[in-house]
This record gives C-alpha cells, structure tokens and sequence, in this order.
C-alpha cells in the first residue's frame, strides 16, 4: 500500500473512531507534545530524517515555482561544510542544595530555573526549539541539528542560495530521506545553523515564501544562546502553538528537561508515563514558562516536586 493510501486511511480511521469513555484531551496535548519534543532533540543529536515526523501543523501550499532570483548553488562537499556543536553547555551552578540555571529562550525570555540537587546538569548540551508561521500560508519547525552545514551536507544537497538578511546566509537544502520528500531551509549565522523544515506532508513553500522566510528570520546570540526574531508578515510561534519557544537541555533518550514559553493561569502539575521513562510538567502563574522534566521515574519523581523559577527580565 503506497504511502499516500496509509494516510487516507488513517485520516478515515481517525475521523470515524467516537471515543466509548471519558477522554482526557489534555493529557493527549500533552503526550502529543512531548513525542514532538523528543523527536526534535533527537534530530539535534543527529538521528536519521527517517525517524523524525512533522512537529507543527501544515497548509496546503502551491508546488514551487521558478523564480530567477532563487539560483542554483553547487552540492556542497562534506568536508567542506563546518561541523559545530549547535548547542552550548548548560550553564548550570550549584548554590548549597540547589542547582540554578540561567536560560535565554529563542523569543528573548530571560529565566533562571532552580532544581534540588541531585542531576549534574552543568554541561549538558542546551538546545533552542521553536517555529515559525506565514500566516495563511505555512508553519514550519525549527531545528538545530548538531553539526551544523556539515549534518546537512551529509544527510542532503545543497540546492539553491536564497537573498538575505545582512550578516546571515541562506541556503535551501534537499535531504535523503527514504520516508518521502523532504527538505530545510537553513540559515547559517556562524556560531548557530538553524534548520527550518519545509517537508511536512510532501507540501513545500514556493520561491515567494521561501524568500520571505530567509529575508524576515533575524537570530542575534545573547550569553550563547540564540534568540530568534521575524519580521515583516513572518511570526514566531508561541504559546498553545505546539512549537513554542523552548530550550531543551540533557538527552532526549535518558534525563533531560525542556523549558518552554507556555504561561499558564492556574498551578499546574502532571506526571505519565513508567519506572523507565517518565515525564512531568510543572507551571505557576507567574513564572510565563512551563517546565517539564523526563528520564527514569525515581529521577522525574525527585525533580518535579522541587522545581522553581524566576523571571530575569
């Protein structure tokens, strides 16, 4: 069965299917949300486009089009292209039973997290996450794949450059995938190289869009961290988004925690999953991010209760 059948199917399966018992429709956000964290860190970590699925949600768009001012760009030899880490060190200190991390989320929001000793979190790799939209057009993910240029020169081609904002340049790469179609937008600022995924449902931006993302996407670093910023009709996702400004620190296979910019009302905290591989989320008025931690369940048990941040901006 060919793959476009698999996803007619599923599409009817889903719409016929009328739950029997009570459905908990935020525990499903939740755990939606958190297979789509966990698969974007593993792409940071350098896991196969093959094992990743879409993040945010997708229009239908036009085929792309020829433009003149979108060039052809020769494949770029691997080891021509820079590997960089595309992360930095969790700045994690000890102050007596406490470890405070300060953070820079990619919208500019300065927080400083505090957890009960216990996880040596200093040095752990500390990745931006996040999205972008052209409202009525697409939204698209943003990815920070460890490597670099040389991930993408390993894992696709280099199809075409892309005109610019000043100080920052703008290719679009066609990616190997054997699941399908796929291809990112990248946009090399030097210390950082962010990923912007435009292959979601075999669907890709046409040359007008692609320019006005290239054009419209700022990053600037602010105490290591990237800080993303869009112009003109491009926006960042936020809040209830499924891709809202976030860095993810640890390992997305073992311990490892995101901070994300999901402000909530109320005092909010839940816990799923096993012994093995648990997960909870934590969030107070106030603090304008949700945290939420996975690993072991003894780990995420000693963490979750304990958790507290302050606003540094």
């Amino acid at each position: 069965m060919s793959s476009e059948r698999r996803d007619v199917r599923d599409v009817l399966t889903r719409a016929a299917a009328k739950p029997r018992a009570h459905v908990d429709y935020d525990e499903i956000d939740r755990r939606a949300r958190a297979r789509r964290w966990r698969r974007a860190r593993l792409r940071a970590a350098g896991v196969s486009l093959a094992a990743v699925t879409t993040v945010a949600g997708v229009a239908a768009l036009r085929a792309p089009g020829g433009d003149p001012d979108v060039r052809p760009a020769p494949a770029v030899p691997t080891t021509a292209a820079p590997w960089i880490e595309n992360s930095l060190p969790a700045p994690a200190r000890t102050a007596g039973e406490r470890v405070l991390m300060p953070l820079v989320l990619p919208d500019g929001t300065r927080v400083e997290l505090s957890l009960p000793r216990g996880v040596d979190w200093g040095g752990m790799p500390a990745v931006p996450y996040g999205g972008v939209e052209l409202p009525g057009a697409a939204t698209r993910d943003i990815h920070m794949l460890r490597g670099g240029l040389a991930w993408f020169a390993a894992e696709g081609r280099k199809e075409r450059d892309l005109p610019s904002a000043p100080g920052q340049a703008v290719s679009l790469w066609s990616m190997r995938d054997p699941n399908g179609p796929g291809r990112y937008l990248v946009v090399d600022l030097g210390s950082w190289v962010v990923g912007v995924w435009d292959a979601a449902g075999g669907a890709g931006m046409t040359d007008e869009q692609l320019r006005t993302v290239a054009q419209n996407l700022r990053g600037t670093v602010t105490d290591g961290f990237l800080v993303l910023r869009a112009t003109g009709p491009l926006r960042l996702l936020g809040a209830g988004s499924g891709a809202a400004p976030a860095v993810q620190v640890g390992d997305p296979t073992g311990v490892g925690l995101t901070v994300l910019a999901e402000p909530c009302r109320t005092e909010t905290r839940w816990v799923s999953g096993t012994a093995e591989e648990a997960e909870a989320g934590v969030c107070r008025p106030g603090w304008g991010v949700t945290v939420r931690v996975h690993g072991p369940r003894d780990v995420v048990d000693g963490v979750r209760g304990s958790i507290d941040v302050r606003r540094t901006t």
